[in-house]
């Protein structure tokens, strides 16, 4: 050894760690194996081996105490395994076993290699008569068809048959039925019921169960009895209880968001033949997504309110509202809901009868879901903002669609002119009277009595307790009045000046018309004093916008009284003409406001009142065109070259591009940039074609300085109908995407460190230098989003590390120990000045790392995607453009075999760990030098120790790792590829020791027999591998081996 060398080996810190695999013990060789004798099989050993020779021709039957089972063969060379079928069986205890038919002479060879330990023992027979070991239930006991639904018929030996029947007295019936292994098993709960009902079978009658056709799995001359054919004799147990009637309880009965209470609609009733019990919360609804675990979504689950009666169940669904927005808190709406009843059992506890198979006394239906709809229209005597006096003795509300609410009584909120203070009073529902239209359909007057205490108080506010409407939405304001308070009379729209004033409230309007007159009159007009108003504001919303509207019409504004009267003038804000909608409602809500200073201020003066009215659009709906967009081309949203800036987008209909509203979107106050070109392709006469490509000019995209860009596109169809875009709504919707021009970004230069440029041939692809003009830095994506793939994409490694290159040597090392170590420690080994350095230092290069390297010759692509790094100074970088690299590996040398021994024993077992040795005996002349990196400690998969190992001072080819461990666990040494090397300077594999302090670590579970029978090379998992083979830990000949 070279003194130089030695030098470095006595200089450097290092580590070792081995595979996850001990070393093989000898295996244990049983020899000759006797009858009726347990032998035992562990996974200790390497292989457990034995044969036995038949002195005589019949069946050898094999059995263990484990799910593990000697292997048989039919040589001894352990090459020709002899197929059997393993049976499991729990009577009379847990055991697995096997039948192999033998002949006088003949040896069969036996081979166990598993993970699990326990007893095989051999027993022989000339008799191969195939026999029934068991009957479940037991033969001649009652059967009651919906507790004992399945029969099962066990065989020493697996079985097949032909056919099943049940035979009554009256009539014989085929059943289907299941084999598996040894047994014969089949559902009852149907025959016997059909067989009962039809009046051929009744309780207490015997029953017989015939099988035909019973023989061995694969040996038809191997018949069970004489021909094959068992019979057993059951008691026809009691006749379950099943369902006959039921109300509302079907798959399409629809199932509505609210009923009203009591609505028999709502009511679901199931009948029975007999009396029922059901469990409590058996019966539940479920609402929304019905996966399971991690896949589910939204989902809402409910007991609804049931009683059980003798022979029914009558499940109450009225009375509460189930909208989406009430079940899951969201709008989108489920096409079902599922009502299910289960564990119903008659009075004995045995469960009802259902045709549904393996289903003990459950019933479910999955139906329709609708959102109820409701038109309801009020009047209310006396009207709103009147002056209720004491003569006055009710108040009528009259109501169209009144059946679809519900509520409990009626409140009256009032301010007490005694002591001005709020006080509150409610009318039960039971006091007040519902009197039916005659003339309207559905239209009902609520007559509701005005309390004597409410009689003569201010600011008197009607209202009804807990309305509910059958479509969830809120219908409050429509029951309800103000009284003695601040009330807006009227309030007037006039469109223009050819039309006449409409009042809003309760109008129907197809549009508002921006600066149009509006005038509002309140019963607070002409009072002056403390009640007076100083001026108005108003504010208008849609109920019911969809999707892409902006429910705000009109934002609070600002009136002030008309000159010469008492009103309030003004016009309706907003910049254009406003569309309303059928099927939307409209809220107005007034305020009135006592001015405190010499400027009005909402926010500061003194709220007088508050009233709202609604009114509902007329104009029908915006009718998109039926032609959609099918695709957008490049699909990806990435544009590579200024010189191929195009779009296409492809549409399923003929449509023409909207020119001035499809280009490249602008920021705010910026306008649209167009295409240069919008061109059709294969046009009609009229223009209009079903792809269209829009590009711009080489020029025009070399001057776009944005990486990132939107382009809207906007069509119409032939009948100059909107296709309905991904943004915006009715006449002005359109397509949004986001592209990015990777032709804007800073260039990569990408250099192997394993040598050599882009397209040579290479030992191997690990680590890659990119180099960016500027400081470089990590972007947003996800580090494995790079990886290296080869032609076939047979072979794709993520790169799984990123780290920093300096071109100065010492800011490298520290910048490495602050990564590898911590930053505290690395000021404490190079104090703070120099560590401050290198962690503030910046560089224009990266190294990626892969996750394993390629030494399999072929062609491999390095690809790079855009926006995976920044080049530039913070905040003021730019992203890279996307690179792809083409490197070749010509193939790795036959691999290198390393050979080393630790102590204690990897994947032994110990009390506690102090110093683990290695040692690599090949290298006792020359010794064993240290690369770098560092070993990693871990226990129970948790880091918690980075080391360096200690050379022998005696042996260069000894090293030791200090682990210094007591506690309880499974303690993992890694040591990392590179962190030893040959006499040659060459890297050593990676390596990884495993032991157990008080517990065990199951590496002795892996078997090396094959490759001791074979010689051949394996991998840890047993998978046979030859020719060149990448580093890493395999058995060869039978040992522990380390690949270079």
């Amino acid at each position: 050894m070279s003194h130089i060398y030695k030098v470095m080996v006595t200089c450097l810190l290092f580590v070792v760690s081995l595979v996850s695999a001990h070393a093989a013990q000898e295996p244990l060789d049983y020899g000759a194996m006797e009858l009726d004798k347990p032998y035992a099989i562990a996974a200790q050993y390497q292989y457990v081996d034995g044969h036995y020779t038949a002195t005589q021709t019949g069946v050898l039957t094999v059995t263990s105490t484990t799910t593990d089972i000697f292997t048989p063969f039919s040589d001894a060379a352990y090459t020709q395994v002899m197929s059997v079928k393993k049976i499991l069986d729990n009577e009379p205890h847990y055991h697995v076993y096997y039948t192999l038919n033998v002949t006088e002479g003949q040896t069969i060879y036996f081979r166990y290699n598993g993970i699990n330990n326990g007893e095989v023992t051999l027993t022989f027979s000339t008799n191969n008569t195939l026999l029934n070991t068991s009957i479940s239930p037991q033969e001649g006991s009652t059967v009651m068809c919906t507790r004992d639904s399945q029969l099962s018929f066990r065989f020493n030996r697996s079985v097949d048959a032909q056919k099943v029947e049940i035979v009554t007295e009256k009539a014989t019936k085929s059943i289907a039925f299941n084999t598996n292994s040894n047994s014969i098993y089949f559902e009852v709960k149907q025959p016997i019921y059909e067989l009962m009902k039809a009046g051929q079978l009744a309780e207490g009658d015997n029953f017989s169960i015939r099988i035909s056709g019973i023989h061995q799995d694969g040996d038809d001359s191997n018949v069970y009895g004489e021909n094959g054919e068992l019979t057993a004799q059951f008691v026809c147990g009691a006749k379950p209880v099943s369902l006959v009637s039921s109300t509302n309880f079907s798959n399409d009965h629809a199932f509505r968001s609210f009923w009203t209470k009591g609505d028999p609609d709502g009511i679901v009733t199931l009948t029975f033949d007999g009396n029922i019990k059901v469990g409590n919360n058996k019966v539940t609804l479920l609402y929304g997504d019905n996966s399971s675990g991690a896949e589910a979504s939204a989902k809402y689950t409910e007991t609804p309110p049931f009683t059980v009666s003798g022979n029914q169940i009558i499940i109450d669904l009225t009375d509460k509202e189930r909208t989406p927005q009430t079940m899951l808190g969201i709008s989108t709406v489920y096409d079902n809901i599922l009502l299910t009843v289960s564990s119903v059992t008659d009075e004995k506890d045995n469960p009802v009868y259902t045709t549904s198979s393996g289903s003990r006394g459950t019933f479910n239906r999955s139906m329709p879901y609708g959102i109820e709809s409701v038109n309801a229209n009020t009047q209310i005597t006396p009207a709103n903002g009147s002056i209720l006096t004491d003569d006055i003795q009710a108040i009528e509300i009259f109501a169209t669609d009144y059946k679809k609410f519900s509520f409990t009584g009626a409140k009256f909120a009032y301010t007490d002119r005694a002591d001005n203070t709020a006080k509150s009073v409610t009318v039960a529902k039971e006091a007040c009277t519902e009197t039916a239209d005659g003339d309207i359909e559905g239209a009902y007057t609520l007559s509701i009595p005005v309390p004597a205490e409410v009689r003569g108080q201010k600011d008197i506010y009607l209202s009804l307790n807990n309305l509910k409407a059958a479509d969830g939405k809120d219908y409050s304001t429509l029951f309800s009045a103000k009284y003695n308070g601040f009330t807006v009379l009227d309030m007037t729209y006039q469109a223009n000046k050819e039309s006449a004033p409409v009042t809003l409230k309760g109008a129907e309007l197809a549009e508002l018309v921006s600066d149009a007159p509006i005038v509002i009159t309140t019963n607070r007009d002409e009072v002056t004093g403390n009640d007076s108003l100083s001026y108005v504001t108003y504010e208008i919303t849609d109920l019911n916008p969809v999707e892409g509207d902006d429910a705000a019409i009109v934002t609070k504004s600002h009136i002030e009284r008309g000159e010469g009267t008492t009103a309030w003038v003004g016009e309706m804000v907003g910049a254009n003409t406003t569309k309303l909608y059928t099927g939307h409602t409209y809220r107005v809500i007034v305020t009135g406001y006592q001015q405190l200073a010499k400027f009005f201020n909402p926010y500061r003066d003194i709220v007088v009142g508050t009233d709202t009215l609604y009114f509902t659009g007329t104009q029908a709906d915006y009718v998109y065109s039926d032609v959609q967009l099918e695709s957008i081309t490049p699909a990806d949203y990435n544009i590579n070259s200024a010189d191929e800036f195009q779009v296409t987008a492809n549409f399923d209909g003929l449509v023409k591009i909207v020119e001035n509203e499809t280009g490249i979107a602008g920021g705010m106050m910026e306008e649209l940039q167009g295409f240069d070109n919008y061109t059709p392709v294969d046009a009609n006469d009229e223009g209009y074609a079903s792809k269209w490509i829009m590009s711009m000019n080489p020029e025009t995209a070399a001057e776009l300085d944005d990486r990132s860009i939107t382009i809207n596109i906007a069509a119409t169809d032939q009948g100059e109908r909107r296709v309905k875009g991904n943004s915006g709504n009715r006449e002005t919707t359109f397509f949004s995407y986001n592209f990015i021009l990777n032709y804007n970004g800073a260039l990569l230069t990408v250099v192997p460190t394993q040598g050599g440029a882009e397209g040579e041939e290479l030992d191997s692809l690990y680590q890659f230098d990119v180099t960016a003009p500027d400081v470089i830095a990590i972007g947003a994506l996800d580090l494995n989003e790079a990886h290296v793939f080869d032609m076939l994409n047979t072979i794709d490694v993520p790169v799984v590390s990123a780290t920093f290159v300096y071109d100065d040597a010492e800011t490298q090392e520290i910048a490495d120990y602050i990564e590898n170590v911590s930053y505290e420690a690395a000021v404490e080994k190079y104090g703070e000045e120099a560590t401050r350095k290198a962690y503030l230092a910046t560089t224009n290069t990266m190294r990626l790392t892969l996750a394993q390297p390629i030494k399999q010759e072929g062609g491999y692509t390095l690809v790079i995607p855009s926006a995976y790094f920044t080049s530039g100074e913070q905040f003021e970088g730019v992203v890279n453009k996307a690179y792809e690299g083409f490197f070749m590996v010509k193939g790795a040398a036959e691999p290198v075999v390393v050979n080393f021994t630790t102590d204690p024993e990897n994947g032994s077992t110990v009390e506690s760990l102090g110093e683990v040795s290695i040692l690599f005996p090949d290298y006792e002349e020359d010794g064993v030098g240290i690369g770098s990196g560092m070993i990693t400690i871990k226990k129970d998969g948790e880091q918690i120790a980075r080391v360096d190992a200690s050379f022998d001072d005696v042996l260069y080819n000894k090293y030791y790792i200090p682990v210094n461990q007591t506690a309880k666990g499974i303690y993992t040494i890694e040591i990392p590829a590179g962190y030893f090397l040959d006499p040659n300077g060459d890297e050593l594999p990676a390596i990884t020791l495993e032991y157990g302090i008080g517990c065990a670590t199951g590496i002795k579970g892996i078997s090396t027999e094959q490759a001791n029978a074979s010689a051949a090379t394996y991998t840890l998992g047993g998978v046979r591998v030859s020719g060149k083979l990448p580093a890493g830990v395999y058995i060869k000949g039978g040992k522990k081996v380390i690949v270079k």
